[in-house]
């Protein structure tokens, strides 16, 4: 009824620049989520400033946090959490921005998303923490950043019951192991099917690490 009045009312050049009004306001909030995907940051901030939603989701979840973070921008990340975006937002597969960081190997957004309060023991659903995903690319940067906030070194995930340190050993990161073992990291430590940190050292044909875990007590039994 009110769109039939409106028809009768209206000339069709304005009742055509109404209905695209409306749908971009109703469009407005995903608007930020594209403005980051594109890394457009004029954008962003314009529509920080005309007050969208900081932490509007697309279909699966993600938010514009996301998107800054997956796309390594910076700037982007800090306008967002400079807006209130939340850092503990997950998307429908259960990651959180600071996992994406630690996956990009980007320690500037993880220092951001840490100190805007992100959660350095932060997990996937399969149980595989940020410090795990830290370690696996071999960023020592936010190895360190995140030990310095509180990550758990030695949280096992929960099938293979692996370590932070055997995925350091895993992709021969020789840096990450040693700071991982000097954070106090279990050389001892066994997965489901027996590995130790050492076996997995030697598989790799890993000589460095082999010989920093033999001088931090790993046993050769």
């Amino acid at each position: 009824m009110f769109f039939k009045y409106l028809r009768q009312k209206l000339t069709p050049v304005a009742l055509s620049w109404l209905l695209m009004c409306a749908t971009v306001a109703a469009a407005g909030d995903t608007l930020l989520i594209e403005a980051a995907k594109n890394q457009d940051r004029e954008a962003v901030q314009r529509l920080i400033d005309a007050g969208t939603d900081i932490n509007v989701t697309q279909g699966d979840g993600a938010t514009a946090l996301h998107w800054a973070v997956h796309r390594d921008d910076v700037a982007i990340t800090k306008m967002l959490l400079a807006a209130g975006a939340d850092v503990s937002k997950t998307n429908d597969f259960g990651i959180m921005p600071i996992s994406l960081a630690a996956t990009n190997r980007s320690a500037d957004i993880v220092r951001a998303l840490l100190e805007a309060g992100a959660d350095a023991n932060s997990a996937l659903l399969t149980g595989e923490t940020v410090l795990m995903r830290a370690a696996f690319s071999g960023d020592i940067e936010s190895v360190v950043l995140l030990l310095e906030h509180g990550a758990e070194v030695d949280t096992r995930e929960p099938v293979r019951q692996q370590t932070a340190l055997m995925w350091a050993l895993g992709e021969q990161h020789t840096d990450v192991v040693r700071e991982l073992i000097d954070r106090g990291a279990d050389v001892h430590a066994k997965t489901t099917l027996n590995f130790t940190p050492l076996m997995f050292a030697a598989r790799e044909g890993d000589l460095e690490s082999v010989k920093i875990l033999l001088e931090a007590g790993a046993r050769i039994d």
